[in-house]
């Protein structure tokens, strides 16, 4: 019984110890997931569509690649640096966009519209998915500051006065993880 008991403390002693925390992500590491993962699949899906030219193809896939890259690619860097709701709040933004750009669109065209009506409603959509492009730009540019400011260092010095001590001076650490 001893040694099954020392076998099983074993086991565990170094399976807590293989468990190590894994390096934080750098902000220049973010950026770059956030910028490529966005490139990659956007530039794919418009090759994809250049290449089938006109006429009646299945667009499906390249659409995916466009919608997934433009709405997904720029939260990857955020995700990767633990910072899941910031990059939550990126895609919540994105889809409320193209949402309330495809109701709009459909508003001004309906399922059976004639070509002034078609061009209104194109209108809305590319400024809708303009509007899209803005909201992946600006997370993409700003995930490096919110990643230094998520790992910062602060130190904070506070005057204080106890009545029964008297005036002093409180130092505060903080480090964000």
């Amino acid at each position: 019984m001893r040694y099954a008991l020392l076998g099983s403390l074993a086991l565990v002693g170094t399976s807590v110890a293989a468990q190590t925390t894994p390096a934080p992500v750098s902000a220049e590491a973010a950026y770059k997931t956030s910028l490529w993962g966005t490139i990659i699949p956007v530039t794919a899906g418009a090759a994809i569509l250049v290449a089938q030219g006109g006429g009646e193809h299945d667009r499906t896939g390249a659409m995916l690649l466009l919608w997934g890259g433009s709405m997904f690619g720029p939260a990857l860097g955020y995700a990767q640096t633990s910072l899941g709701g910031r990059a939550s709040k990126g895609i919540g933004i994105r889809a409320g966009i193209e949402l309330v750009t495809l109701a709009a669109a459909f508003a001004v065209c309906g399922m059976n519209c004639n070509h002034n009506q078609e061009s209104r409603a194109n209108i809305v959509l590319l400024g809708g998915l303009s509007l899209v492009a803005v909201s992946a730009i600006y997370d993409i540019t700003h995930v490096r500051r919110n990643v230094r400011r998520h790992t910062a260092t602060t130190v904070s010095f506070t005057p204080i006065y106890a009545a029964d001590r008297g005036v002093g001076m409180r130092v505060a650490l903080g480090h964000a993880f």
